[in-house]
């Protein structure tokens, strides 16, 4: 840390002298302008590549691998704010490599194959993160996860494993925004400019990143809830517990609604998530004793619920 002193002209402007090494670093010339960005916290920040266009950056993923490397590989480096993902063999990809490859990029966001021959594989993020939101994104994905949420508890009421099936397609969509949303929080920490176009602050990323994890694990928990709708007996659950599964349902949604909206409006609403809290919990006791006066698969099924019902109630 460098301390400059800070000195005054005759018409009364501040001056503060930039280091000579920085400035030389960064190519700052007599006439070079540089943007003066204020952070909450009162400091000045001092970006001297404002008015350059960013250069692309690159990496590249070695080829032979396991399979799910390579998937894994590609989605981190997305998630890691780089422009062209390279996948590079020294032989030539097999078919199904090939397909993977192909497969993974298309659950990226703006991830478009750029070019391929034998032995590689280029992809690049077309997108301009500057047009994006996190907040609609964010928002979009809580819609998203509440129909799911929704939508399974009534595959399960209805013994329909149609609509079960089509809340577990959803969860592509899902991840689809999750990885994004990561991709743009992450290049906002490291970017000032594209944080301030977002009007987003380092803490709120961090809040915004930890409840993007939360939204997807909502829809995550709605798949597992889905998937025991379609393997549910046909003559559903006993009548008796259809009540309280709803007003579960109808609950969480209202939860979700709150701790969302709370979250992009910085108005906290603690004590009334606390209270729904509260109800969940004594509904789930509800369920959980009416289970015990039943026998048989189909009062196993609901049982099973539980977990997944909890779950999602403990992430808002």
């Amino acid at each position: 840390m460098e301390f400059r002193r800070v000195q005054e002209t005759g018409g009364g402007t501040f001056i503060v002298s930039l280091p000579k090494e920085w400035a030389a670093r960064n190519s700052i010339r007599r006439g070079s302008v540089v943007a003066v960005h204020e952070q909450p916290d009162g400091r000045l920040l001092i970006d001297p590549a404002y008015e350059r266009p960013a250069q692309p950056t690159e990496t590249v993923v070695e080829y032979p691998a396991k399979a799910d490397h390579i998937a894994w590989a590609i989605i981190g480096a997305y998630l890691g704010g780089y422009d062209v993902i390279r996948v590079q063999g020294e032989k030539r990809i097999a078919p199904d490599d090939r397909e993977l490859i192909a497969r993974t990029i298309r659950r990226l966001v703006g991830l478009e194959i750029i070019d391929e021959d034998a032995c590689s594989i280029s992809a690049q993020c077309i997108l301009d993160p500057s047009l994006l939101a996190p907040r609609k994104i964010l928002r979009r994905m809580s819609v998203i996860t509440g129909s799911m949420q929704e939508e399974a508890m009534a595959s399960i009421l209805e013994n329909d494993g149609q609509l079960a099936r089509s809340v577990i397609s959803r969860d592509d969509e899902v991840d689809r925004l999750y990885f994004l949303a990561v991709r743009l929080l992450r290049s906002a920490v490291l970017s000032s400019r594209l944080a301030s176009e977002f009007d987003i602050s380092p803490i709120s990323c961090l809040d915004y990143r930890v409840a993007a994890h939360l939204i997807e694990s909502i829809g995550d928990y709605s798949v597992q809830i889905a998937e025991r709708a379609v393997t549910m007996p046909k003559q559903g659950i006993p009548g008796e517990l259809e009540p309280p599964l709803r007003a579960l349902s109808e609950m969480l949604s209202k939860m979700q609604d709150l701790a969302v909206g709370s979250l992009l409006t910085e108005r906290p609403l603690l004590s009334m998530k606390m209270e729904l809290h509260e109800q969940v919990r004594s509904l789930s006791s509800e369920l959980i004793e009416k289970l015990d006066l039943l026998n048989g698969a189909i009062a196993r099924q609901p049982e099973s619920l539980i977990p997944q019902v909890s779950g999602v109630s403990s992430l808002l």
